[in-house]
């Protein structure tokens, strides 16, 4: 928090705690609203320090808290008033909030695609034929999409017996990766999806990609070489792709450096900005070792601000929509060997878990990626006519709100290019 964030905290507490001083002559219920008010405050300040929780979520609600504990809201005349506000505060907000976000069936994905071209992308290939290609030359920050090349290159370890499938994985050997409030809940949905401690290496790749676990990612990096990582892409001569590099440890480089060099929020700032991308890859790579030794830890994500995030997410490595389209064309076409094939199917088509997929797709490979300013999806199938599609959508740059819309509409409009000829030929149009 700032310093003027903790003197409004110290101004609402003295005003608080003020009728304490006439202590005689306030009743029982003032006494009792001031206990009530000053644990509620102290419950979100740790909060706050301890869970990253949104400190302006806190004091909206001890503005609402301050309405329930005054004895004159419970008049009549206020009983009106507060409910009429509320009601008309209601109503504006869920127009609102319908009105920006629409509905999945809109045209919200198309018409950002229109309107901002020179930051989204999207590609879209049918039965080997490039249908739609907008903006896919572009160098965009890819997210979680880059680990389907991590996947690609165990793929490929464990056709040469670098690597074993079955080898049992320690959780403490993930653990040392995972930075708590910072990937959407991934890593603990997946650690909640087994049913042993001792998941197999196949497993944390699976992890990697259906739940997209940054830890795995990180994990799996380190054990696989970053090196052979990138190196491979230069076998399969996948053009237009930047240098892979730690997550985790990329994120984690602001709590290192503001712990190690005692920067201010400003000059951490100004530190990152200024520091050449050789320079950041580098010291990713060297936080990701230090977090693997436990020799270092983010013990306060509270430090990793938006401003830091935005640093963080233009940075990631980033690659055109037209080699991901490359990568996952080679997969639907079984153009690598069969083993090869057969563990990144067993990896990247989670989606074929659910019923409404299997009646429609003999096969459907997905992998999402997102941060707070990134939306991306790289999607192929293989319907049960026998037809292959490939489609990959790349958008950077987003705001709160467009991230929230996008979220709402882009599996629609993805889906609906799969099942929808027509609608093909209007995106084509559209799109300059």
């Amino acid at each position: 928090m700032s310093i003027y964030t903790w003197i409004g905290i110290g101004i609402y507490a003295f005003f608080t705690l003020l009728p304490l001083k006439d202590a005689k002559n306030i009743g029982k219920w003032e006494i009792t609203s001031i206990i009530i008010n000053m644990i509620v405050l102290l419950a979100i300040i740790l909060a706050h320090l301890f869970y990253s929780f949104n400190i302006w979520i806190g004091i909206f609600l001890l503005i609402i808290l301050g309405i329930f504990l005054d004895k004159k809201t419970y008049t009549k005349k206020r009983l009106i008033i507060y409910a009429s506000i509320f009601v008309v505060i209601g109503g504006v907000l869920y127009w609102l909030l319908n009105d920006i976000l629409g509905s999945p069936e809109s045209n919200t994905v198309l018409e950002h695609l229109i309107e901002y071209p020179d930051t989204s992308s999207l590609y879209f290939s049918k039965d080997g034929n490039v249908l739609i290609s907008h903006n896919v030359e572009e160098a965009r920050p890819l997210a979680s999409v880059v680990k389907i090349v991590v996947a690609m290159e165990y793929a490929f370890q464990v056709e040469e017996g670098k690597v074993d499938p079955t080898t049992s994985i320690g959780l403490e050997d993930l653990d040392v990766y995972y930075i708590p409030k910072t990937d959407g809940g991934a890593h603990e949905a997946w650690l909640d999806s087994l049913e042993t401690e001792k998941p197999t290496l196949q497993e944390v790749a699976k992890g990697m990609i259906k739940f997209s676990s940054n830890a795995n990612t990180e994990y799996l990096m380190e054990l696989l070489g970053l090196d052979a990582i990138n190196n491979r892409l230069e076998v399969l001569d996948i053009e237009n792709h930047e240098e892979i590099y730690p997550i985790v440890g990329a994120l984690a480089i602001s709590s290192y450096l503001k712990e190690k060099e005692n920067l201010s929020k400003k000059a951490l700032i100004n530190r990152l900005n200024n520091m050449s991308m050789e320079e950041y890859r580098s010291l990713a790579k060297e936080v990701s070792q230090l977090l693997k030794s436990k020799q270092f830890a983010v013990t306060d994500v509270s430090d990793i601000s938006m401003d830091i995030q935005r640093i963080w997410s233009d940075r990631l490595t980033g690659a055109s929509a037209e080699a991901y389209g490359e990568i996952v064309s080679r997969i639907s076409n079984n153009e690598f060997s069969s083993n090869v094939t057969s563990t990144l199917r067993d990896i990247l088509e989670w989606p074929l878990a659910y019923e409404s997929n299997q009646e429609k797709f003999d096969h459907i490979g997905a992998k999402g990626g997102s941060t707070a300013f990134v939306l991306n999806q790289v999607i192929y199938v293989e319907t049960k006519q026998g037809e292959r599609m490939e489609m990959v959508i790349m958008l950077d740059d987003l705001s709160l709100l467009q991230s929230l819309s996008l979220q709402k509409s882009i599996d629609h409009f993805l889906f609906k290019l799969i099942d929808d000829q027509d609608y093909i030929e209007l995106v084509e149009s559209e799109l300059p």
